[in-house]
Order: structure tokens, then C-alpha cells, then sequence
């Protein structure tokens, strides 16, 4: 998984494994947990549709 979650504080923070970009801080880790989810689930259709595409 390219993303992970760091606490920064009292924030629960979704950051990129790669650059370290920061996508968004969340007050619990669940909802900082559910944004990763929702972003690989965002990824793997964009992949799926440019598939589709090539066929």
C-alpha cells in the first residue's frame, strides 16, 4: 500500500510512502483509515477504466 497513517499530534494523518506528501488529517485514525481505502478503491478503478480503454 503506497499510503500510511501518522499521528501528528492530536490529528491522525494520511501521508504518501513515497514523497511523504501529506493528503489530509483526520481526528481518528478509523476516518484517517477509511480515506486510505477510499483512495486505493479510487486508484484501482482508474486502472480498471484505462484498461478498458487499450481494449
Amino acid at each position: 500500500m503506497p499510503y500510511r497513517v501518522v499521528k501528528r499530534g492530536e490529528k491522525w494523518c494520511v501521508v504518501k510512502k513515497d514523497d511523504g506528501t501529506t493528503l489530509a488529517c483526520h481526528d481518528t485514525q478509523d476516518l484517517a483509515d477509511a480515506q486510505i481505502r477510499a483512495v486505493m478503491a479510487h486508484e484501482m478503478d482508474d486502472k480498471i477504466r484505462a484498461g478498458a480503454k487499450k481494449a
